[in-house]
């Protein structure tokens, strides 16, 4: 007689693989929000919170994935990281109840900071981030923030204006920035809203 082990499918080699359909259970960064993750989610994916990747259009750039700590200071595991889309592009990194804000690669003074204090009503230890720019010129940008099966939205007080996103774009270019403020400062705007009307 023949014992057949059905094995429980594992993240091994699975973290950077994203969403897979056709496994049982899941080892990419929003299954704890869909509570698909496999049993050894943690143990094996956990440590590729401590590395960060940056990509062009098509693939990951030489040289990734780098280590937060040894680029950014802060020890991994983090929680969830974002960069606010505007001219200044300032990029936050959260862990636990505190934040950190980055401007070109730089901690501001004063930081790391609360979350409560910095993102009111934003929990702390969230799993997961991402920004969105304004919808129009005149327009908040706004963070999502992820824990567990709840989501909650943070709408940004201040937004550049055109002016400074100008004089930014003078001293530090951002081409792909700048032609989006352009735009909405060209009275563009009712052509981009019904483009993307949904």
């Amino acid at each position: 007689m023949k014992c057949i082990v059905l094995s429980k499918e594992s993240c091994l080699d699975r973290c950077q693989n994203g969403f897979e359909s056709q496994r049982k259970c899941q080892c990419d960064s929003m299954c704890k929000y869909y509570k698909s993750c496999c049993s050894d989610y943690e143990a094996v994916c956990g440590m590729t919170r401590e590395y960060f990747f940056e990509l062009d259009q098509k693939s990951v750039l030489p040289g990734y994935p780098k280590l937060i700590r040894d680029v950014w200071g802060i020890s991994g595991p983090i929680d969830a990281a974002f960069t606010r889309i505007n001219c200044q592009g300032k990029t936050y990194i959260l862990k636990g109840n505190k934040y950190w804000r980055f401007d070109d690669g730089m901690l501001e003074d004063d930081y790391p900071r609360d979350i409560s204090v910095g993102f009111d009503k934003i929990p702390d230890h969230v799993d997961a981030a991402f920004a969105l720019p304004a919808h129009s010129h005149h327009g908040k940008e706004k963070v999502y923030f992820f824990k567990g099966d709840q989501y909650y939205v943070y709408e940004f007080l201040h937004q550049p204006s055109h002016e400074e996103c100008a004089d930014m774009s003078e001293r530090s270019p951002s081409t792909l920035f700048r032609r989006y403020t352009d735009l909405y400062y060209s009275n563009n705007e009712r052509f981009f809203s019904e483009l993307f009307s949904d």
